[in-house]
C-alpha cells in the first residue's frame, strides 16, 4: 500500500530532488566541520618533529651504507651544536651530552609550526647566519672497512631572528623543513653550552 498524494508529478519530482539536495548538503557541511575541527592543519609540534633524546639513544636501524653499497646497522652517534664564530669566521662545534640535548629539546617541545610559512621567513634562511643542531648516526660495526657516519637530522636556528626550522626525516626525495617561531631561541639554545649569544 503506497502513500497517496494529490500533488502533480512535477511537484513530486521537485520535492524529491529538494530532499536529496538537502541530504547531500548536510553531509558536505558535516564533513567540512569535521575536517576543520579535527582534520590535519598542516602544522607540526616540534616535539614530534625533532628526534627525542631518549629515542635517539635507542636508535638502531638498517640504512644504505655508501661505503659498502649495501645496508648496514646504524646507531646514534651524538648531537652537536655548531655556532657561527665571527672572530675566526668559522663555525665552533660542541658535542652535546644527553642532558644538554634534553635541555635543547625541552626548550622547543611545546612549539607549533607555521601552517603556511611567510615568504620573509623563508628568505631569512638563505641570507642570515644560523646555528645548527645536528644529529649524527654511525654504523654499528667494529669493521673499519664498512665504517660510516652521516647526518640523520638537522635543526637550523637563526642568530638574529626568532625563527628556526627542523628537517623532516622521511622517505620522500629531497630535504623538507618545518618552520617555527620562538622568541630568543638562539640565546636560549646557546646558553645551554655557556657560549656568548
Amino acid at each position: 500500500m503506497g502513500i497517496e498524494t494529490n500533488q502533480p508529478p512535477k511537484t513530486q519530482i521537485r520535492n524529491f530532488l529538494l530532499v536529496v539536495f538537502l541530504g547531500v548538503s548536510s553531509w558536505a557541511l558535516l564533513v567540512f566541520l569535521l575536517v576543520h575541527y579535527f582534520g590535519p592543519s598542516g602544522r607540526y609540534d616540534a616535539k614530534n618533529v625533532l628526534l627525542a633524546p631518549n629515542v635517539a639513544e635507542q636508535m638502531d636501524y638498517n640504512d644504505h651504507n655508501p661505503v659498502t653499497g649495501a645496508n648496514s646497522r646504524y646507531v646514534f652517534k651524538h648531537a652537536e651544536l655548531s655556532i657561527p664564530n665571527p672572530k675566526i669566521k668559522k663555525m665552533s662545534t660542541v658535542i652535546l651530552d644527553h642532558a644538554d640535548y634534553q635541555k635543547a629539546y625541552d626548550i622547543i617541545a611545546k612549539d607549533v609550526s607555521y601552517a603556511t610559512v611567510p615568504e620573509e621567513v623563508l628568505s631569512l634562511f638563505n641570507s642570515s647566519n644560523y646555528a645548527t643542531l645536528t644529529l649524527t648516526v654511525r654504523t654499528n660495526s667494529p669493521s673499519k672497512w664498512q665504517e660510516d657516519s652521516k647526518v640523520f637530522q638537522e635543526m637550523q636556528i637563526l642568530t638574529d631572528y626568532p625563527y628556526y626550522r627542523i628537517q623532516l626525516h622521511e622517505d620522500q626525495q629531497g630535504i623538507h623543513w618545518v618552520y617555527f617561531n620562538h622568541p630568543n631561541i638562539y640565546q636560549q639554545i646557546t646558553h645551554i653550552i655557556n657560549k656568548p649569544s
